[in-house]
């Protein structure tokens, strides 16, 4: 997903952050399991552009954490990938 919306809405930056909360809302996903390691890659990268529009610091860094996680334990992974996982999330940990 495109970070700035506000082209997409003529320029109106209230339409384009009410667009990023609804997309937000209704792709917000409460169990990571349930989700494809592809997917779950891809819902990492649109829960980032959601900052700081939408989710605050603590909050994106809290699901952020918990999507490093789980792609670090995926057996599916390469287990280089799983590694990269594991490193950043214990490197975002650090950053608290």
């Amino acid at each position: 997903m495109r970070e700035n919306l506000t082209d997409c809405f003529n320029g109106d930056s209230g339409r384009a952050e009410k667009a990023k909360h609804g997309l937000y809302d209704y792709n917000k996903v409460e169990d990571l399991s349930t989700l494809g390691s592809q997917i779950l890659r891809s819902y990492q990268l649109f829960v980032s552009s959601l900052f700081p529009d939408v989710l605050a610091y603590d909050e994106m860094m809290a699901l952020d954490n918990n999507i490093l996680l789980e792609l670090s334990n995926r057996p599916d992974i390469d287990p280089y990938d799983r590694k990269a996982f594991s490193l950043a999330l214990e490197y975002n940990k650090k950053l608290a």
